[in-house]
């Protein structure tokens, strides 16, 4: 009986390795990659010293890594800053770009890959992150503005975090100024609803109806602990005849008793003066025991424009969602997002700051050459995205490095951050040994 033949299975064909566009002629070749806003952002990168920095605060490297961890990590950093790919996609994007742009030697393109980025923010994780990183306000000219004030006695929460209260005469102004205003809102909102039930086709008939109507008005603008309100049942008699007709002396007349209802209302001042010794005063509750009081406020104070940066991991970054498993990865992930955003506000401080200094108002950097009063890095990084660099080779002759001519615009960009536009294609971050632990 003849046997059966086995299906066979198609071998596997490795994926193909991705390259850069490579024009060829007899003798030569040139290779066409982006240069975009990397030299830019390079300079920036060298200012935070995160590659002498990382070294030694990543654990102990594992020999078996084809790519440094610091270099995957700064690699990822300047996707993250530039394009923002997919992990999977993180190699051929590096691909697109000089190796040296992105701080590694061209034998080492082909070692970055989602693996190699997996396995350093593995790295990061276990680094020790920590170690990478009272008072009267006066404004310009020098008047004081706000006087702030703490309690002596130490406190703490349920929980154990270390509590501190603190005064501030402008809160204090403010507060007060917020109360009277939801106070004389809500008085003319009760006018406004007793002159409503004196009329005779009022709509409020049930003492019910007319109790709720007063509630919404004081907790709509929270006035219920300092307005006392009082409904008053009035009983009103009407008389008319019981037949139709002309009245005579014979006229019976039927009474008939309706129940009407009045509002009276006063400021609780025992109330209102209570709660005024408390305005100005907030708490902060912290699990920093090292900080002085004035530090913390000093902390606390910087809280807004720090929020405002960090926002834009939700717009400009758009962090989530977040297509890894590992918890650890995902905390160390946002370990790298945290750098970007420190190279983007010390490239916007530069450039703003250059501006103010050459009494530059506005930019053309809109569409349209529309002006653009505060740059943001995402638009130097836009104008700068489509600029290519172009590497030419032939025999027995150096190697030429090319960059596409620049738009005014772009010199004068580059000039504002002291990155002279013949320096922009060597302003690239040279690649450099990690040293191995």
């Amino acid at each position: 009986m003849p046997s059966k033949r086995q299906p066979t299975r198609a071998k596997s064909s490795r994926a193909e390795v991705p390259s850069a566009p490579m024009a060829r002629k007899q003798g030569g070749s040139l290779c066409a990659q982006t240069s975009g806003a990397l030299p830019i952002l390079n300079r920036r990168i060298e200012r935070t010293r995160l590659e002498k920095v990382l070294p030694a605060a990543l654990p102990p490297e594992d020999r078996r890594m084809k790519l440094a961890p610091v270099k995957a990590l700064l690699v990822l950093l300047r996707n993250l800053l530039v394009s923002r790919a997919p992990m999977y996609g993180i190699g051929e994007w590096a691909v697109r770009h000089a190796a040296d742009a992105l701080g590694l030697i061209p034998q080492e393109i082909g070692r970055r890959n989602d693996d190699s980025v997996g396995r350093a923010l593995d790295r990061l994780f276990l680094a020790d992150v920590p170690s990478l990183v009272l008072w009267e306000k006066t404004d310009a000219e020098g008047g004081v503005i706000d006087g702030y004030s703490t309690s002596d006695q130490p406190a703490t929460t349920a929980e154990g975090y270390r509590r501190l209260w603190y005064h501030s005469l402008r809160k204090a102004e403010q507060d007060a100024v917020v109360r009277s205003g939801r106070i004389e809102r809500a008085l003319k909102q009760l006018a406004t609803l007793k002159e409503k039930l004196r009329s005779p086709r009022t709509r409020y008939r049930q003492e019910v109806k007319v109790a709720a109507a007063v509630a919404e008005i004081l907790e709509t603008w929270g006035a219920t602990a300092w307005i006392v309100t009082e409904v008053q049942p009035q009983n009103e008699e009407t008389f008319h005849q019981d037949h139709r007709g002309r009245p005579g002396k014979d006229t019976r007349y039927v009474k008939k008793v309706a129940t009407r209802f009045d509002l009276s209302y006063r400021i609780d001042d025992a109330r209102v003066a209570l709660d005024a010794r408390s305005d100005g005063i907030f708490p902060l509750v912290t699990n920093v025991a090292d900080f002085s009081t004035l530090e913390l406020l000093h902390a606390y104070k910087r809280q807004p424009v720090i929020e405002k940066r960090f926002s834009q991991l939700k717009t400009d970054f758009a962090v989530a969602p977040v297509y890894l498993k590992a918890v650890h990865r995902i905390q160390a992930l946002l370990c790298m997002y945290f750098f970007a955003l420190l190279v983007e506000a010390l490239l916007e401080r530069q450039l703003r700051q250059a501006m103010q200094h050459e009494e530059i108002e506005t930019l053309p950097m809109y569409p349209e050459g529309r002006a653009c009063r505060w740059p943001t890095a995402r638009r130097v990084i836009d104008l700068f995205e489509s600029v290519p660099r172009h590497t030419l080779e032939q025999r027995r002759q150096p190697t030429e490095v090319m960059v596409t001519e620049l738009t005014r615009l772009q010199r004068k960009l580059l000039k504002l951050i002291g990155l002279p536009a013949t320096d922009y294609a060597r302003g690239l971050a040279a690649p450099k040994e990690i040293r191995r632990k």
